[in-house]
């Protein structure tokens, strides 16, 4: 959609957190011992001035550069510095007023894009309180504050958490609530097949920070997911010489599907026994409770440490293959040459309509990761440029879809 004015962008936004929040509830089972969770959307207002001083500031220079920035919005610091927040914070004595001129100054010390702006109202106006990443929230509620993201000049990204609901860029909206996104939807059933509970959005969430981790590499990469049952064989042949000439194989695999249901586990059980005690009133936290707890923490932190370890492998040049449970197969992977004809590619526009996308000028990367799905509909290529541009690859019938992320 063409966006006439800001408040398109936070009209957009709010149609698609209210989506999305009736779909966790549907998927949610219901429990009477469980806490109501507070919304964590801030007035339109207050979504508009975040939106406009983010677009303006992502035009503005300091020291001569263009410098891509992000923020997110809360209440009150209470995420980002209670007891056990796995946030690191950095808190200002003096918060700085809200406006164009102090984000793009200090967004020369964030680590995009790993950190951001943490903006907070005083009153009737807005401060930036601090410089963090995002914290880690009570399971499942997850990461649920509002984000801005510019990650280049007049480019806009808002979203909840990880996931990012509306884009905009050359005075287009673009929603990021598409249906055609299969392919990933299916590795986290995949994943997450023997949890009670459904969890829509966790393992994504977790391939969104890997994602997130290469762009802040600089370097580019492509992560290539084998369809369900497929192994290296699938691409390269019987084990031997070719396969071990165009891949590095781990052995065994870097099982990070297994580590994210360990820890979705981890915390399902910790937030069990936290809403159980929050029903009675007790004060206080049993030996069970505090066991609970540091399994939780334990199964986040090996979580942390195998995607840090994934983010570092794009950065060999060729491809991460996983399979469909996301374990790491290969590394620096030349995957097979496309043909001469990939077919047609077509991506969404802003209305959700089916429009061409070439492949010309995209490089030998793009080509790859679209000739890895090529044929294949089960299978789900992520690639991220040089320039931090990302996006996915599937196949949709006979053809290829390409999406941004």
């Amino acid at each position: 959609m063409a966006l006439k004015s800001f408040s398109d962008v936070v009209r957009a936004f709010v149609r698609e957190h209210e989506q999305a929040g009736a779909l966790s509830r549907k998927l949610q089972q219901p429990s009477q011992n469980t806490p109501p969770a507070a919304s964590l959307l801030p007035a339109p207002e207050t979504l508009q001035r975040l939106v406009e001083v983010m677009f303006f500031a992502s035009v503005a220079t300091e020291e001569g550069r263009l410098n891509p920035v992000g923020i997110v919005y809360a209440e009150d610091l209470t995420p980002f510095t209670a007891v056990g927040s796995a946030s690191n914070f950095v808190q200002f004595a003096h918060p700085s007023v809200f406006n164009v001129g102090h984000v793009a100054k200090l967004a020369l010390a964030c680590t995009w894009p790993g950190s951001f702006l943490v903006v907070t109202p005083a009153g009737k106006d807005l401060h930036i309180a601090g410089i963090g990443d995002p914290p880690k929230f009570q399971f499942p509620s997850r990461d649920r504050l509002v984000r801005v993201t510019a990650p280049r000049p007049g480019v806009l990204a808002v979203g909840e958490g990880e996931r990012e609901m509306v884009h905009y860029e050359r005075g287009e909206l673009r929603l990021s609530s598409s249906k055609d996104r299969e392919q990933l939807e299916s590795v986290e059933r995949a994943v997450l097949d023997k949890l009670a509970k459904e969890l829509p959005g966790f393992v994504s969430g977790e391939v969104l920070s890997i994602v997130r981790g290469m762009v802040g590499l600089g370097r580019g990469g492509l992560l290539a997911i084998l369809g369900p049952d497929e192994e290296l064989e699938h691409l390269f042949g019987k084990k031997g010489a070719l396969l071990d000439k165009e891949a590095t194989r781990i052995d065994p695999p870097l099982d990070l599907g297994a580590a994210i249901f360990e820890e979705a586990e981890a915390h399902e059980e910790n937030g069990y026994l936290f809403n159980q005690g929050f029903a009675s009133g007790k004060t206080g936290l049993t030996k069970e409770e505090v066991d609970a707890e540091d399994d939780a923490r334990k199964a986040t932190e090996r979580v942390n440490q195998l995607r840090e370890q994934v983010i570092r492998l794009t950065a060999v040049d060729g491809a991460v293959v996983m399979s469909h449970k996301l374990e790491v197969l290969a590394f620096g992977a030349m995957l097979p040459a496309p043909g001469e004809d990939l077919g047609d590619v077509f991506t969404l526009n802003a209305r959700q309509k089916r429009v061409s996308w070439s492949l010309e000028g995209r490089g030998t990367r793009h080509r790859a990761a679209a000739a890895f799905v090529s044929k294949q509909p089960k299978r789900l290529s992520i690639i991220v440029s040089q320039d931090g541009h990302a996006g996915t690859f599937q196949g949709v019938g006979d053809k290829l879809q390409y999406l941004p992320l």
